[in-house]
């Protein structure tokens, strides 16, 4: 759970359940259809979505990333509020030396031209990418009652 002091902006992060190695290219696929992620939520639908490929290179990222934002707080280049007095968020890129990647990404099928092709419910067709995503984004937020920096969202990029 974040608590923020603006009401608009969530109270609860998302990772694993939407991005983790037990959501499968199918779910990820379905969300970049309709927008429904593979923990349930209904959401618009996006243009790719990824998912790690295994839950070490998920615990990888997730290490690095604390690891970094350890050192960005340690060197004085995030604080715990910003100058409205919300609690900070703060992005991390990582990047894993693994030549398999942290995942994977679902996109929208396209044909020769470059159109997006679509069923017959006009819904774009989807295809997992055989590039291995390199990256992963975390975004932290600083939790004021336990005092502790917490994961907003995290995915393979």
């Amino acid at each position: 759970p974040l608590e923020p002091s603006n009401p608009d902006k969530s109270t609860l992060g998302h990772g694993h359940a939407d991005h983790g190695s037990q959501t499968t290219s199918a779910q990820q696929g379905n969300r970049v259809r309709t927008g429904t992620t593979p923990s349930g939520r209904n959401g618009a639908p996006v243009s790719k979505a990824s998912h790690f490929r295994s839950p070490e290179v998920e615990a990888e990222a997730l290490s690095r990333a604390r690891k970094k934002l350890n050192a960005d707080i340690t060197e004085g280049q995030v604080s715990n509020y910003t100058a409205t007095g919300e609690p900070t968020r703060h992005r991390v890129t990582v990047t894993t030396n693994d030549p398999n990647g942290f995942g994977y990404k679902v996109v929208k099928q396209k044909d020769a031209a470059g159109n997006v092709i679509r069923d017959s419910a006009d819904l774009p067709l989807t295809t997992t990418d055989p590039n291995p995503l390199m990256n992963a984004k975390v975004i932290f937020e600083y939790v004021p009652s336990t005092g502790e920096w917490q994961p907003v969202t995290y995915f393979p990029s």
